[in-house]
């Protein structure tokens, strides 16, 4: 069967030498199934880019996912078994974790002390040995740990990792093209946000962020789960966020001085290193958390559904102009961080005058607001938006 003749294949399909079992998932790029090698027999996860997505850019983007994938072997990375072609298409094979996310288990029942500790130690010892192989993960977060029945953490897909050593400038691409794909908004880090390279440091930062959700129940910013993506990053890049001690009072002093050393908006201010974290951390002993082994932390203030991961500028009908012109505009008022908002807000923005209002609520002052939106009445329409009113 073709794997571009539909979006998602069933149960019995095949896919080259392999049969699916059951899809396990779906995002805005791939899509994921547990499938059975018809010769060898072994189960295993298989990727594919959705047919929607098969642009040359994420082509090149799959194939040097797996390329870096085959140059990681670790005992808390999930191994790539195989890569072939199916027609026209990539697919990549992977080791298949059988057990929860961290996701999962941060929802029902949650996790005890202990496990926050451990499946961080064990992220951290994944990162360490990928940073010292050149690469970046930029991708950190609940959905891409998986823990295994026995206890065992994998860290996932590596689909936005960067090469440090490589000479190939698209290995490196920012968050500010239009269309490239970001980290979740809840775990991202500051420099990822601005659309800086990102280097260990910045999964040292999505690291603590995912730490300080195992040990309280919510992640740093936007826990409530009515903010916007764009108010959660503009908080990453600008607040502080709140002591983990005062969310769960039985969080020690020790492990939250950790955590918010790795939160620093300032990389120079963190754990310069994944092995410096995973130190500090080796050091915080379960008795000094002041919680019973046996209690959990569930999370349940966070959405269910996973934050957009993708820019929306490609699906907008706004014109590259206009865009660019909000951007600038917006950018007068909180920095940098404009084209992202700009370009997420895009999509959900019928009209000009909505793409106003929707990211004039980044700017806290009122009078700087009514500042930007007074702008909107002078701009000129490109051709694109010609013909569109104003909402008012």
């Amino acid at each position: 069967m073709d794997p571009g003749s539909k979006a998602m294949f069933a149960s019995g399909d095949r896919i080259g030498d392999y049969e699916v079992l059951a899809p396990l998932g779906a995002g805005g790029m791939g899509s994921v199934y547990k499938v059975r090698h018809a010769i060898s027999q072994r189960v295993e996860a298989l990727k594919l880019v959705l047919p929607a997505a098969q642009t040359p850019e994420m082509a090149d983007r799959f194939l040097r996912e797996i390329r870096l994938q085959a140059s990681l072997e670790h005992p808390h990375i999930a191994a790539l078994h195989n890569a072939f072609r199916v027609g026209d298409q990539l697919a990549m094979a992977m080791e298949f974790v059988e057990g929860s996310s961290l996701r999962d288990k941060l929802r029902s029942p949650g996790i005890t002390p202990g496990q926050a500790i451990e499946y961080a130690r064990q992220v951290l010892s994944a990162l360490e040995y990928a940073h010292g192989h050149g690469v970046i993960h930029r991708d950190i977060k609940p959905s891409n740990v998986m823990i295994a029945s026995h206890g065992v953490v994998k860290l996932l897909d590596f689909g936005l990792a960067a090469s440090l050593t490589s000479g190939n400038a698209n290995d490196n691409l920012t968050i500010t093209q239009p269309g490239t794909l970001l980290g979740s908004p809840h775990y991202i880090s500051p420099e990822q946000a601005r659309g800086d390279r990102a280097d260990a440091r910045s999964d040292v930062y999505s690291t603590g962020a995912m730490l300080y959700e195992m040990a309280t129940g919510r992640p740093p910013f936007g826990s409530g789960g009515t903010a916007s993506a764009y108010a959660v990053i503009a908080a990453h890049l600008h607040e502080t966020p709140r002591p983990p001690s005062e969310v769960n009072a039985r969080v020690s002093a020790g492990l939250e001085q950790l955590i918010l050393k790795a939160l620093a908006k300032n990389p120079a201010e963190r754990f310069q290193t994944a092995a410096q974290f995973l130190a500090a951390l080796k050091t915080v002993e379960i008795d000094a958390i002041g919680l019973n082994e046996t209690a959990t932390v569930a999370v349940s203030n966070v959405p269910s559904s996973p934050e957009p991961e993708r820019a929306s500028a490609q699906t907008s009908s706004h014109s590259a102009e206009d865009l660019d012109r909000v951007s600038k505009e917006l950018a007068t008022y909180i920095g940098p961080i404009a084209p992202i908002l700009v370009r997420r807000a895009a999509a959900d923005s019928p009209s000009l005058s909505d793409l106003y209002q929707t990211v004039a609520r980044e700017i806290s002052s009122a009078s700087k607001r009514e500042q930007f939106l007074a702008s909107m009445a002078s701009a000129p329409l490109s051709r694109s938006a010609a013909g569109t009113p104003f909402a008012g």
